[in-house]
Order: structure tokens, then sequence, then C-alpha cells
């Protein structure tokens, strides 16, 4: 995953995510299934990372509000912590749009002017910087890319298929997860082998007798 553009306009304030290599060997619409997936997660994710408020890209506290907008805050809805809502509306404004094998990640509308206040991707804001999206070169927390991976691989496992020819002439350990790899991708032999047993991978395999190898 690359955040390979951030733009700050009137109207969007957004990081654009290339998720190309790793949806590599899936069709358009496969692929337009599972960026849909991993764009609802991480609308979600940054959702719950700034009500705790903390960066879902570090995963360090935002910093604290100063004095007056604290006492501000405080009035108007009861509470002073960082979390970037005091009345919603610009976080009700992210959203993701699908363009290809990216994802276009932010806050469009009215809104997005206040996102980048936080943000700082035009490079003008003078707000103490609050991210919530990445910038270019950055990525998401841990804990994300953990789910965004696991999201791909359970999807590549529900989905594909095997290829009856290839499994004929395996007959290895190390040529089996060597295949397996190019068809569900470049993850570890425990990570393959749990996502095989959990899907119908697993009866294909069982056909040529080649559980036993997993």
């Amino acid at each position: 995953m690359k955040i390979i553009k951030t733009e700050a306009t009137d109207s969007k304030t957004a990081s654009l995510i290339d998720l190309g290599d790793e949806l590599n060997g899936l069709t358009k619409a496969q692929k337009k299934e599972v960026l849909t997936d991993i764009g609802e997660l991480l609308v979600g994710q940054i959702l719950e990372a700034c009500a705790d408020s903390k960066s879902p890209v570090t995963g360090r506290a935002f910093h604290k509000l100063s004095k007056e907008y604290a006492k501000k805050k405080q009035a108007e809805v009861g509470s002073k912590d960082p979390n970037l809502d005091l009345n919603g509306e610009m976080l009700d404004a992210l959203d993701f749009k699908i363009v290809g094998d990216k994802i276009d990640l932010g806050v469009f509308g009215s809104d997005a002017p206040k996102a980048d206040g936080h943000n700082n991707f035009s490079g003008k804001s003078k707000l103490p910087e609050r991210r919530f999206l990445p910038g270019e070169g950055q990525g998401f927390t841990s804990d994300i890319d953990e789910l965004i991976s696991d999201t791909i691989k359970a999807y590549r496992a529900d989905n594909l298929s095997l290829d009856d020819s290839k499994l004929k002439v395996i007959e290895s350990k190390a040529d089996l997860y060597e295949y397996l790899r190019s068809v569900i991708g470049d993850f570890s032999r425990a990570e393959i082998k749990g996502l095989v047993l959990q899907s119908e991978l697993a009866a294909e395999l069982d056909a040529f007798d080649l559980l036993d190898l997993l």
C-alpha cells in the first residue's frame, strides 16, 4: 500500500492510496469489491481512532486543545477531548471513492478545509497537526495495516480457485506454498495455511491429496 498523492482544495482533502501490487491477479470487478471493503474498513478505523483522540497514522495521541478552545468545547458539548468532533460535520463527511486500483480517502465537500487544517496537506495550516489521513510516504498504524492485509487475504481465499493442471504436478511442500503464494499473495506459510483451511481451497487441495503438505 502506497500513498501516492494528497490533495487539499476547498471541496476535497484526501489521500490517494495505491493497492495495485496487493491486488495483482484479481479481475477489475474483484478489485472494486475488495477496495470497497477496504475503504469502508478505513473509514471505520479512522473514526474509531479519532474518537479515542489519537492518530490512525502515527498511533500517537492528538495534541491537546488550547485552553481557550477547550473551554469553548466544554461549554458546547461537555468535552475537552481533542477528538476532532465539535459538531460532527467534518468527520461525517469522511468518505472514499474507488479510482482504478486506488482509494481516494478523505473529507469531501464544504468541510474539506477543516480537514486540511488538521492534516495540513496544503502546508498553510497554523493549527497543531492532528493527522487522520496519511501523507505521501506515510501509512496507517500497524494494526490497521494488518486489518487491510487480512481483508485482502481473506478475499483472495474466498474468491479464487486453483488450477488443476498446476496441482497435478506438485510434489513437495515447497512446490505447494510457491504455487499458493502465486494465487493468494506473498504471505507467510502460517498465514496461507490458515486461510486455505478456512476456505473452499482446502477441498480443492484434498481432491489432489495435498492437504498433508500444508
